[in-house]
């Protein structure tokens, strides 16, 4: 679900028409999970799913994929599919990567970052993004100059900490 709120906030592309995903259930470089592939009837965690942090009684099934690893690894898988592509929506003659984003409606928007942040909190979180979260983005991507990109790595630097962010985490 993450990895499609990614593709369709940046419009990505593909050069052939078919998006070729695949070997997401890596633990360390991916997102964990692959489509389809969940080991049960249950999806990828057990709806009785306890950690001894909670009180007796108490299920967090959630907490079986949101965990020190899973965090790590789709903030790396993401960081480096943010930051494959960055000219626009015309892939590069490149056959190892096949999906390709574009930045170019939201480079549109880096101009203002608070802007940017609310483009992105709509799109992703659907209106739904914490006002720390919020304002820790916001300053962030201000300290991201615009250069000659257009835009571009602010508009990537907003989308990575977005998708980092505690609030886009845990679907809602």
């Amino acid at each position: 679900l993450k990895l499609a709120a990614f593709l369709r906030a940046t419009n990505a592309v593909s050069r052939d028409g078919r998006y070729r995903i695949w070997y997401l259930s890596s633990p360390i470089y991916a997102l964990g999970q692959n489509p389809f592939g969940s080991p049960s009837v249950f999806n990828f965690y057990s709806p009785a799913y306890r950690t001894t942090e909670l009180p007796n009684g108490w299920v967090a099934p959630e907490l079986q994929i949101i965990n020190e690893a899973t965090i790590t690894s789709s903030t790396n898988f993401f960081s480096q599919k943010i930051s494959e592509y960055r000219e626009g929506a015309v892939p590069p003659n490149d056959t190892d990567k096949i999906i390709y984003p574009d930045y170019r409606a939201l480079a549109a928007l880096a101009g203002t970052p608070r802007d940017l942040v609310n483009a992105l909190d709509r799109v992703l979180l659907f209106g739904t993004l914490g006002a720390t979260s919020r304002a820790a983005i916001t300053d962030a991507v201000a300290q991201v100059s615009i250069n000659n990109d257009g835009g571009v790595a602010r508009a990537q630097t907003a989308m990575f900490l977005v998708l980092a962010s505690p609030d886009f985490a845990v679907q809602r």
